[in-house]
Formats: structure tokens, C-alpha cells, sequence
């Protein structure tokens, strides 16, 4: 199963940051901004509110980071 996109917005959560997210996950802020655009286009909702200081989850966000966490934790736990 290909969570990527869900590790991306959980970094960004953390960060809240998209530069500091794509350093540490070792991609470009493009790279950043393109997953999180496709993700939100997918489920057809805004996940952060972005501006030049950074990005905040909206509360959609908000509401689907405990799901989002679930399912990247249990992906981790079947790989390992």
C-alpha cells in the first residue's frame, strides 16, 4: 500500500513547515507541495492553510490527523 502521501502530510503537520517537512524527509518543497496538493484534490478537502510563514492544519486537517496516524503506524508495524 503506497502511504506516502500520508507520511508527507504528517511531517508537514509536525513541521509545520513545507521546506523543513522536505528536509527531513529528503525530498524538495516542490515534491512537498505537489503531494499535498494530488492528496487533497483526492479526498476533496483543504488540509492546511498556507502562507509564507508556514502551514497550519485547517480543521479537516485536524479531524483526519488521528486516522492518518493510525494507518501510516500500522503500515510501519506490518513492515517491520
Amino acid at each position: 500500500m503506497e502511504l506516502n502521501k500520508y507520511t508527507v502530510f504528517l511531517e508537514v503537520a509536525r513541521q509545520q513547515n513545507l521546506s523543513k517537512a522536505a528536509e527531513v524527509l529528503g525530498y524538495t518543497q516542490s515534491g512537498v507541495s505537489h503531494t499535498l496538493k494530488r492528496l487533497e484534490k483526492e479526498i476533496g478537502l483543504t488540509l492546511f492553510d498556507r502562507n509564507r510563514n508556514g502551514a497550519s492544519l485547517t480543521r479537516a486537517g485536524e479531524e483526519l490527523m488521528p486516522y492518518i496516524s493510525q494507518m501510516v503506524q500500522c503500515q510501519d508495524h506490518l513492515d517491520s
